[in-house]
């Protein structure tokens, strides 16, 4: 108990964000380096970078299937990312500042939003 399992390195910013997958086999990083990095938590190597917003991450999440997961960034868009391979879905805009976190409903049917615009969107992912 209290044993260091793995050091988790790959980013060249801070870490802002972190999840565990529902099965736990996988981790998500945020950083400020512009980057998410999805995991293999039993050995801690990386299994996708994923690069693409124009400025730094917020906010992660995967959605509770698994299939998804999703990133916030300071340049006020949220991506939708495809775990498995790692590519990019969906570039989700509207809101007129940063998006600092992100949230997806139970079924992952849906992704909210809250950004410095005060405002929360709810976008579709199905």
């Amino acid at each position: 108990m209290g044993k260091i399992h793995s050091t988790l390195k790959g980013h060249e910013g801070e870490l802002v964000s972190l999840h565990f997958n529902s099965d736990g086999d996988l981790i998500l990083t945020g950083s400020f380096d512009k980057t998410a990095i999805i995991w293999d938590a039993r050995i801690g190597d990386p299994v996708h970078q994923l690069a693409g917003h124009e400025k730094e991450i917020s906010s992660t999440q995967f959605s509770f299937t698994g299939e998804y997961c999703a990133t916030a960034s300071i340049d006020g868009t949220c991506r939708l990312w495809d775990v498995r391979a790692g590519k990019c879905l969906k570039v989700f805009e509207g809101h007129s500042d940063e998006v600092l976190d992100l949230a997806f409903n139970s079924t992952g049917t849906k992704l909210a939003t809250a950004s410095v615009d005060s405002t929360c969107k709810v976008y579709s992912v199905a």
